[in-house]
Protein backbone atom coordinates (compact mmCIF):
# COMPACT_ATOMS: atom_id res chain seq x y z
CA UNK A 1 0.00 0.00 0.00
CA UNK A 2 2.93 2.34 0.60
CA UNK A 3 4.08 2.19 -2.88
CA UNK A 4 0.48 4.53 -3.29
CA UNK A 5 1.42 7.19 -1.49
CA UNK A 6 3.27 9.82 -3.07
CA UNK A 7 6.32 9.20 -0.80
CA UNK A 8 7.02 5.63 -0.19
CA UNK A 9 8.60 3.53 2.64
CA UNK A 10 12.09 4.90 1.70
CA UNK A 11 11.22 8.60 1.83
CA UNK A 12 9.85 8.37 5.01
CA UNK A 13 11.98 10.26 7.28
CA UNK A 14 10.02 9.14 10.60
CA UNK A 15 7.02 7.78 12.22
CA UNK A 16 5.94 5.36 14.92
CA UNK A 17 7.96 1.95 15.02
CA UNK A 18 5.06 -0.32 13.83
CA UNK A 19 4.96 1.74 10.53
CA UNK A 20 7.58 -0.66 8.96
CA UNK A 21 7.24 -3.41 11.19
CA UNK A 22 5.42 -6.15 9.91
CA UNK A 23 3.84 -7.27 13.54
CA UNK A 24 0.27 -5.75 12.88
CA UNK A 25 -0.75 -6.19 9.48
CA UNK A 26 -4.57 -5.22 7.75
CA UNK A 27 -6.23 -6.26 4.83
CA UNK A 28 -7.77 -3.85 2.57
CA UNK A 29 -9.65 -4.41 -0.89
CA UNK A 30 -10.62 -1.51 -2.90
CA UNK A 31 -10.92 -1.25 -6.43
CA UNK A 32 -10.75 1.50 -8.76
CA UNK A 33 -12.03 1.80 -12.80
CA UNK A 34 -8.72 0.23 -15.00
CA UNK A 35 -8.41 3.91 -16.63
CA UNK A 36 -7.70 5.92 -13.11
CA UNK A 37 -4.68 7.73 -13.36
CA UNK A 38 -2.37 6.71 -10.71
CA UNK A 39 -2.14 9.96 -9.40
CA UNK A 40 -5.86 9.62 -8.29
CA UNK A 41 -5.37 5.95 -7.20
CA UNK A 42 -2.72 7.53 -4.57
CA UNK A 43 -5.15 10.69 -3.53
CA UNK A 44 -7.99 7.53 -2.78
CA UNK A 45 -5.70 5.29 -1.06
CA UNK A 46 -4.38 8.49 1.35
CA UNK A 47 -8.49 9.46 1.74
CA UNK A 48 -8.90 5.61 3.06
CA UNK A 49 -6.08 5.65 5.67
CA UNK A 50 -7.24 8.84 6.82
CA UNK A 51 -10.39 7.57 7.11
CA UNK A 52 -10.17 3.95 8.33
CA UNK A 53 -6.95 4.42 10.13
CA UNK A 54 -6.75 7.98 11.21
CA UNK A 55 -3.70 8.31 9.55
CA UNK A 56 -2.43 11.71 10.01
CA UNK A 57 0.46 12.68 6.92
CA UNK A 58 3.17 15.82 7.52
CA UNK A 59 5.14 16.44 4.47
CA UNK A 60 8.29 19.04 5.13
CA UNK A 61 10.77 19.88 2.35
CA UNK A 62 14.52 18.65 3.60
CA UNK A 63 17.56 18.04 2.21
CA UNK A 64 17.95 14.26 0.87
CA UNK A 65 20.76 12.70 -0.76
CA UNK A 66 19.29 11.13 -4.36
CA UNK A 67 19.98 9.43 -7.51
CA UNK A 68 19.26 10.49 -11.03
CA UNK A 69 18.32 8.28 -14.02
CA UNK A 70 20.37 10.00 -17.03
CA UNK A 71 20.66 8.82 -20.67
CA UNK A 72 24.22 7.94 -21.39
CA UNK A 73 26.33 9.85 -23.35
CA UNK A 74 26.11 7.95 -26.36
CA UNK A 75 21.93 7.69 -26.25
CA UNK A 76 19.43 5.17 -25.08
CA UNK A 77 19.78 1.40 -26.00
CA UNK A 78 16.70 0.64 -25.24
CA UNK A 79 13.87 -1.57 -27.42
CA UNK A 80 10.43 -0.25 -27.07
CA UNK A 81 7.71 -2.40 -25.97
CA UNK A 82 5.12 -3.74 -28.58
CA UNK A 83 1.77 -2.47 -28.48
CA UNK A 84 0.11 -5.56 -26.66
CA UNK A 85 2.67 -5.57 -23.97
CA UNK A 86 0.28 -5.92 -21.07
CA UNK A 87 1.45 -5.08 -17.14
CA UNK A 88 4.50 -3.32 -16.25
CA UNK A 89 6.74 -5.64 -14.83
CA UNK A 90 10.38 -5.16 -13.08
CA UNK A 91 12.12 -8.00 -11.83
CA UNK A 92 15.71 -9.03 -10.17
CA UNK A 93 16.70 -12.72 -10.51
CA UNK A 94 20.21 -13.88 -10.43
CA UNK A 95 21.90 -10.77 -10.46
CA UNK A 96 19.90 -9.44 -13.25
CA UNK A 97 17.00 -6.72 -13.68
CA UNK A 98 14.51 -7.93 -16.47
CA UNK A 99 11.68 -5.26 -17.54
CA UNK A 100 9.27 -5.30 -19.46
CA UNK A 101 6.84 -2.74 -20.82
CA UNK A 102 8.33 -0.36 -18.08
CA UNK A 103 8.42 3.65 -18.53
CA UNK A 104 11.58 4.88 -17.22
CA UNK A 105 9.37 6.68 -14.31
CA UNK A 106 8.17 3.47 -13.16
CA UNK A 107 11.86 2.22 -13.28
CA UNK A 108 13.12 5.01 -10.93
CA UNK A 109 10.34 4.12 -8.76
CA UNK A 110 11.09 0.60 -8.53
CA UNK A 111 15.24 1.46 -8.24
CA UNK A 112 14.00 3.96 -5.52
CA UNK A 113 12.60 1.29 -3.61
CA UNK A 114 15.45 -1.49 -3.98
CA UNK A 115 18.11 1.68 -3.24
CA UNK A 116 16.71 3.12 -0.08
CA UNK A 117 16.81 6.49 -2.06
CA UNK A 118 15.06 8.86 -4.23
CA UNK A 119 15.60 8.09 -7.57
CA UNK A 120 14.74 11.02 -10.43
CA UNK A 121 13.99 10.31 -13.87
CA UNK A 122 15.41 12.83 -15.91
CA UNK A 123 16.16 10.64 -18.80
CA UNK A 124 13.25 11.94 -21.30
CA UNK A 125 12.33 9.03 -22.53
CA UNK A 126 8.76 8.67 -23.55
CA UNK A 127 7.23 5.22 -23.79
CA UNK A 128 7.97 2.33 -22.66
CA UNK A 129 10.67 -0.46 -22.85
CA UNK A 130 11.49 -3.67 -22.48
CA UNK A 131 15.11 -4.38 -21.02
CA UNK A 132 18.08 -6.47 -18.94
CA UNK A 133 20.17 -4.62 -16.29
CA UNK A 134 23.08 -6.80 -14.75
CA UNK A 135 23.04 -5.49 -11.09
CA UNK A 136 27.08 -5.76 -11.42
CA UNK A 137 27.62 -3.03 -13.81
CA UNK A 138 24.91 -0.87 -11.78
CA UNK A 139 26.62 -1.42 -8.44
CA UNK A 140 29.93 -0.11 -10.19
CA UNK A 141 27.58 2.82 -11.48
CA UNK A 142 26.75 3.87 -7.74
CA UNK A 143 30.01 3.07 -5.89
CA UNK A 144 31.86 5.08 -8.60
CA UNK A 145 29.17 8.05 -7.95
CA UNK A 146 29.70 7.43 -4.37
CA UNK A 147 33.42 8.07 -4.86
CA UNK A 148 33.08 11.27 -6.54
CA UNK A 149 30.34 12.46 -4.49
CA UNK A 150 32.53 12.19 -1.15
CA UNK A 151 35.19 14.29 -3.02
CA UNK A 152 33.27 17.10 -3.92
Amino acid sequence: MAGHLTAGPTHQVSGPVWLNDDSECFDNSAKAPAETPKAQIRAMVQTLLTERFKLALHRETRELPIYVLETARRGPRLSSSGPDAGHSVTRSVGGNVTATNVSMTEFAYQLSRWLKRPVFDQTRLRGKFDFTLQLFWLAIALKRWRLITDHI
